[in-house]
């Protein structure tokens, strides 16, 4: 399985702290990763030893998915929050290769966006132009585009729960790890995939001490998935069922 996290800043921030840890973690249980932030991607060494590929966006898109040469069957965008400045990378990739997306929430989005918004004159607030490439509110999440974005994910990640408040309605799995989200659709990977998420959820459980968070994930998904009509199969690695 890959994993590539996409994200609004490089290594110098908190988030890129979290961000180098989480994917150190998933490396070491197997996990390829590779990071697509901007900034600097030299910024990565501030923590140590990378195990995984850190590239910046003054790499295309393009460029930057050969290098990887991820399959994009195996792959999931973790995208850091739904800015703009995440969420038009993530575009740019997705464009180009279809992987799911799972953001990660680490903020109240709409307060951030609405202080930003209020420095500007208030003729020029509703301007398109704010939220584009280098505009004063490129680093926040765009009013309507960012909830579209929500809705369109596979799943989400958050730093305190209470973030979950923000996903759309009608996909609220509570969770305090990791959500799957959309099962109808979602079950058909993961008869295939299971073992992969339990690596996932296994990591960040082995990074924060999530033992029994990560038990009741996988609760919350069997009782879902059984109310969706969906199954889920256990298999050991020859394929056979538990």
């Amino acid at each position: 399985m890959n994993v590539i996290f996409v994200s609004y800043t490089d290594f110098s921030s908190p988030s890129g702290m979290h961000i180098f840890h989480l994917a150190n973690a998933l490396a070491k249980c197997g996990v390829r990763c590779a990071t697509y932030n901007g900034g600097e991607a030299e910024t990565v060494f501030r923590y140590g030893k990378p195990l995984f590929r850190a590239v910046d966006t003054r790499t295309s898109p393009r460029h930057f998915l050969a290098d990887c040469n991820f399959d994009p069957k195996d792959t999931v965008i973790h995208c850091w929050t739904p800015r703009e400045s995440s969420r038009l990378p993530t575009a740019a990739l997705t464009a180009l290769c279809a992987m799911p997306v799972v953001i990660h929430m680490e903020d109240n989005e709409e307060a951030i966006t609405e202080a930003y918004r209020n420095t500007q004159p208030p003729e020029k607030r509703d301007s398109e132009a704010l939220w584009e490439f280098g505009g004063p509110l490129f680093g926040t999440s765009h009013p309507v585009r960012s909830k579209e974005f929500l809705a369109s994910a596979a799943g989400y990640t958050c730093i305190i729960e209470s973030l979950l408040d923000f996903k759309p309605e009608q996909r609220r799995i509570s969770s305090r790890v990791f959500e799957i989200n959309t099962l109808s659709r979602g079950m058909d990977h993961m008869q295939d995939s299971l073992k992969n998420f339990l690596a996932i959820t296994g990591a960040i459980s082995a990074e924060r001490n999530f033992k029994l968070l990560l038990e009741r994930v996988l609760r919350e998904a069997l009782q879902a998935a059984s109310a969706d009509g969906g199954t889920v199969r256990l298999l050991d690695e020859k394929g056979n069922r538990f």
